[in-house]
């Protein structure tokens, strides 16, 4: 009880820091991975007064009633996750729970305040060109050679403040999954490393459910309808869908990637470092395209039908 009473302290000192220095996103996510390894421990009591603390933090650093519940709100992420763990929910639907439960909350807050956060989006990405162009001045005027990439990226840059009401909340869903498979990753791993019930699966087993291919398809044909006759509800709607959709499927192809590598038992490193050079990597497609197909050819399978074709006649050599 000490230890905890330590760190709820040491926690709450610092989430308040964090935020009256304006760093409001660091503090809050300091509280989502305790709560929920204490749920997920049966400890609910003091689960809950983390999320007190967190509140506490909140008013104290800002004197905001409203930051102060939207620290509660982020830190029962971790309550659901607490929640999953013991229930036994799978790696993918606990992704999933997740990115819904932040979706919801981000994308409220964007429609609520649109033209506002079109308009700080707008200055990010001016500011980010205007960064740009000022390094490729300096490469000019120092006579150094000149990135091909810098031109285009400021064409692509452009071209997305020009359409940044199609695609705003389908590019906000993509970073919530993300984060939310990232998030979800680690707490796994730490739960698993503490004798906690731990969540059925992983990243590399999660896969998209079949039925959201329809969903896929019928954006295409909307896609198609607005092409054709254009429709301003109609572009934001399937623009923004299509863009989430996108990161669904690229996001399960890294998973089938990652699959493949460590059931080839190569070097959890490598594997590692694979995975991160897929990410960064320009095949974004490639895995968009395999996590697509998955739903029809059942990738994870066949690899686990090679690896056991291969084990089989390394038993007979």
């Amino acid at each position: 009880m000490v230890r905890y009473f330590l760190t709820a302290t040491a926690l709450l000192l610092l989430a308040s820091g964090f935020t009256a220095s304006g760093l409001a996103l660091p503090a809050m996510l300091l509280f989502p991975l305790p709560a929920g390894v204490l749920w997920a421990r049966g400890r609910y009591r003091e689960a809950m007064g983390l999320v007190a603390v967190a509140a506490i933090a909140g008013f104290a650093g800002s004197s905001s009633v409203t930051l102060a519940a939207l620290y509660v709100l982020v830190a029962e992420l971790g309550i659901l996750l607490g929640v999953a763990a013991n229930r036994g929910w799978t790696f993918g639907t606990c992704v999933a729970a997740l990115t819904g439960a932040l979706f919801l909350l981000g994308a409220s807050s964007m429609l609520m305040n649109w033209t506002q956060s079109i308009e700080n989006s707008h200055v990010f990405i001016n500011a980010r060109i205007a960064d740009i162009e000022a390094e490729v001045q300096r490469q000019a005027e120092q006579q150094q050679e000149l990135s091909e990439g810098s031109g285009q990226l400021i064409e692509l840059l452009l071209w997305t403040s020009d359409h940044l009401q199609y695609l705003a909340l389908g590019a906000f869903f993509g970073m919530v999954l993300l984060f939310a498979t990232g998030f979800t990753s680690v707490y796994r791993q730490f739960i698993a490393t503490t004798g906690t019930p731990r969540m059925r699966g992983s990243f590399s087993t999660m896969r998209v459910p079949e039925w959201l291919v329809w969903v896929a398809i019928a954006v295409a044909g909307l896609w198609l309808i607005d092409y054709q006759w254009h429709n301003e509800m109609l572009r934001v709607i399937t623009w923004n869908t299509a863009l989430g959709l996108s990161f669904v499927y690229w996001l399960n192809g890294l998973s089938i990637a990652a699959y493949a590598l460590f059931a080839m038992q190569w070097h959890p490193i490598i594997c590692f470092m694979i995975i991160g050079l897929l990410m960064v990597a320009q095949v974004g497609s490639l895995l968009g395209a395999v996590g697509l197909f998955d739903t029809w050819y059942h990738f994870r399978a066949k690899v686990d039908r090679l690896i056991a074709a291969r084990r089989e006649r390394n038993e007979q050599e």
